[in-house]
């Protein structure tokens, strides 16, 4: 157990220096997105990473969020990008749906996503700025059409 702990905790650190994020930055992004009452303290992250303290469910969540990650990735053993999911969707999508969404070409949709969420988008400014994507995809498509 000790050493999936150690992974957690290297995972963040990681994480949050790849993204160029200090301890504080951190807690800001969290602040900013879940609120002043809600944030995580960069003491708090410092203790996490230097492995003082288990950070609880909740605060990993934060901090995944604020990271543009599921939570699962954070908890996850190997692996080397954000993952989804795919257990808590099982009642909602297909079997081939679900083969869709663990498709490596999928997964930057799945992180673009994250990371709209995780800068506090809503659902809906999410729906607008994907189907603004579909539309230009459709548009390049039909101009390469027209060239052939």
């Amino acid at each position: 157990m000790r050493q999936k702990i150690k992974l957690l905790v290297l995972k963040i650190k990681r994480l949050r220096e790849s993204k160029g994020l200090s301890q504080r930055d951190l807690s800001n992004r969290i602040t900013e997105i879940f609120g002043k009452e809600n944030g995580v303290s960069s003491s708090y992250i410092g203790m996490i990473e230097s492995g003082q303290i288990n950070p609880s469910l909740k605060s990993l969540g934060k901090i995944a969020t604020a990271l543009g990650v599921e939570p699962s990735y954070l908890l996850h053993e190997s692996g080397d990008g954000p993952t989804i999911e795919m257990e808590k969707y099982k009642d909602h999508y297909s079997l081939r749906e679900k083969e869709f969404l663990a498709k490596e070409e999928v997964k930057p949709i799945i992180t673009l996503v994250s990371n709209l969420a995780a800068k506090g988008l809503t659902v809906e400014q999410i729906k607008k700025s994907l189907q603004l994507v579909i539309k230009l995809t459709n548009e390049l498509e039909e101009d390469s059409s027209k060239s052939e």
